[in-house]
């Protein structure tokens, strides 16, 4: 079976070893984490290796030629654009010939894949197009972003999804269908796996201008995707932190968060403190202002204004324009600047020797359909000044909605 690996990602949460490295070519126990995939793959007999490229491909093809010191065959793909896409899939899709998909990023070193190609040629003939790595301990229980029982059903060592469980109280009365975007393959798999067999025509699910693409081709799926059980390790290496676990599980020692911590620090991917530059939007309609409720990092569980870091030669203005985008789908305009707030004690990483300065905008909204970011966040919706008192809302943000409030007249 051929395999398409997809390895065009910019490696935005890896900075800044990936401003000057590929993605996939960031190293984990001196390799680079492309080649731990590639010698798996090729140990497994898989030897027809086709490797998307984008953002820094040059590092990546001189690196692995055509595949011959791997004892493989590889051929590049040249994406149209620098960013985690699957554009490539619908390129490298051949008529009636399933194939095989993994993420670059991520490392599965127990993960059988030719028991996964056995698997998805039995619920081929079920009527499944797509074969995902499931990696939960326990998958028969699962939960969503939004905090939903999802309910599946267990063929041989797959998984069907089949719905949401429906909740009456305390009882449980049967199921919904997957109808919505809360179901995000990624988001409920935890560290998901990365990996895939799909038939060609699973494309038909692909919507290459979804800013969650992987996320919303498995939600499309719906009733026509199979999990594969995988109850090994699974590593996704998007971040420095995650990058220090990979290195540590491989070299076979534990690890806690407090060594991960360190182990940042004395590689010198950040300096021990650092002082980062944030950025949130204050968007209004019909009076209530939108929020998203935190699942990531800090704050877990908390609303927040959407917004996050500002990239390299990236201006603050487009920086808050594109996060409040990326976390909730909908196209804003940046008005007015609210305030700058730097308290150094406003973030409860503070201890580890970060300090965010976050620039808070007032924006207009133009346009789009609101949803949460998988992963990011597990809700996004639109709240009512008068209600901001009873929630529970992250960092400083409610005495930064106060102050906005105050500006317009209306505390």
């Amino acid at each position: 079976m051929k395999v398409l690996i997809l390895a065009g990602g910019l490696g935005a949460g890896l900075r800044p070893l990936t401003d000057n490295v590929a993605k996939p070519m960031v190293r984990v126990r001196g390799k680079p984490v492309l080649e731990w995939n590639v010698q798996q793959l090729v140990k497994q007999g898989f030897r027809d290796i086709t490797i998307a490229v984008a953002y820094k491909k040059e590092q990546i093809t001189s690196y692995f030629g055509e595949g011959k010191r791997f004892g493989c065959r590889i051929t590049y793909l040249q994406s149209r654009e620098s960013q985690e896409s699957l554009y490539p899939v619908l390129q490298f899709c051949r008529k009636g010939e399933p194939f095989m998909v993994v993420l670059a990023s991520r490392l599965n070193p127990g993960l059988d894949y030719r028991a996964l190609v056995r698997e998805h040629a039995g619920n081929v003939k079920k009527g499944f197009l797509v074969t995902g790595v499931w990696s939960q301990q326990f998958p028969e229980r699962m939960v969503d972003a939004k905090g939903r029982t999802l309910l599946a059903e267990r063929k041989g060592r797959s998984l069907v999804a089949r719905g949401f469980l429906k909740v009456s109280g305390s009882e449980a009365r049967g199921w919904s269908k997957l109808v919505d975007h809360s179901f995000s393959f990624s988001a409920i798999a935890g560290v998901g796996a990365g990996v895939w067999v799909m038939e060609p025509t699973a494309v038909k699910h692909i919507n290459v201008r979804a800013l969650h693409a992987v996320d919303e081709f498995f939600t499309r799926l719906g009733d026509e995707l199979a999990l594969f059980l995988y109850a090994g390790k699974a590593f996704n290496v998007d971040s420095l932190e995650n990058a220090v676990l990979a290195n540590a599980f491989i070299s076979g020692r534990p690890t806690t968060p407090d060594e991960v911590d360190l182990a940042v620090n004395n590689a010198g991917y950040i300096n021990r403190h650092r002082r980062v530059v944030t950025v949130d939007g204050v968007i209004e309609k019909d009076g209530k202002v939108l929020l998203v409720r935190r699942s990531k990092r800090v704050e877990i569980g908390k609303l927040a204004l959407p917004g996050g870091f500002v990239e390299p030669f990236e201006t603050i203005e487009k920086a808050c324009e594109r996060e409040v985008l990326e976390e909730t789908g909908l196209r804003v305009r940046v008005v007015r600047l609210v305030g700058v707030y730097s308290e150094p004690k406003r973030d409860p990483d503070w201890r580890k020797g970060i300090h965010p300065v976050a620039c808070v905008f007032e924006c207009r909204l133009l346009g789009g359909k609101l949803h949460h970011q998988p992963g990011e966040t597990s809700e996004a919706g639109w709240f009512a000044y008068s209600e901001l008192r009873q929630q529970d809302i992250a960092f400083d943000h409610y005495d930064i909605l106060k102050e906005y409030f105050t500006q317009k007249g209306r505390s």
